[in-house]
């Protein structure tokens, strides 16, 4: 991970968001084709969009491991997107801050997403990961740590394929709209 968008001073944050943004810039490729990268997109902090489908997904990264819910934005502007469709899916990236590496990430497409998986906290926008069908949650990177004190772990690390297939199998056929209702 770069080290670079360490910057003192930054807050915590902003320092999340650059960073994810950042690594899923250089390494995130797009599951709903054979696109090998997705980029920047201009129009909000946090979204990549894929040059070639133009599908758009928005990256939110942590320092800690993400829990049972995930903040992903202010209540109205994320269910309005989801409706819309203006959004293809999550990806939820866990990195270790002092050794600048990724732990865990995760995609969730947008359209497996129901409204019993959307809570709402103030103006704040929660998505409930444990109320997503279990197939929704694509595990793309995964630390399997160990139970003992300085034991060993392992970092699984999700082909492009077997990604690319579990998107397809969730994503509604042409004509259908997905789960979103909220």
């Amino acid at each position: 991970m770069p080290t670079e968008l360490a910057v003192s001073g930054m807050q915590h944050s902003d320092r999340s968001r650059a960073i994810a943004e950042f690594w899923g810039e250089h390494n995130l490729y797009c599951p709903n084709c054979k696109s090998p990268a997705l980029k920047r997109a201009d129009s909000q902090a946090g979204e990549l969009h894929c040059p070639d489908c133009e599908s758009r997904f928005h990256i939110k990264g942590h320092a800690s491991p993400f829990g049972k819910s995930v903040a992903v934005g202010e209540f109205d502007t994320v269910t309005r997107s989801l409706r819309a469709g203006r959004v293809s899916g999550y990806f939820f990236l866990h990195y270790d801050e002092s050794a600048w590496t990724v732990r865990d990430l995760l995609l969730v497409p947008a359209f497996a997403i129901g409204p019993e998986a959307i809570a709402r906290r103030g103006d704040r926008c929660y998505l409930v990961l444990e109320h997503l069908p279990a197939d929704a949650r694509i595990a793309m990177i995964t630390t399997i740590r160990s139970a003992s004190p300085g034991g060993t772990e392992c970092i699984m690390i999700s082909r492009s394929e077997e990604v690319r297939e579990k998107f397809k199998r969730l994503k509604p056929r042409p004509g259908k709209r997905g789960r979103v209702t909220a």
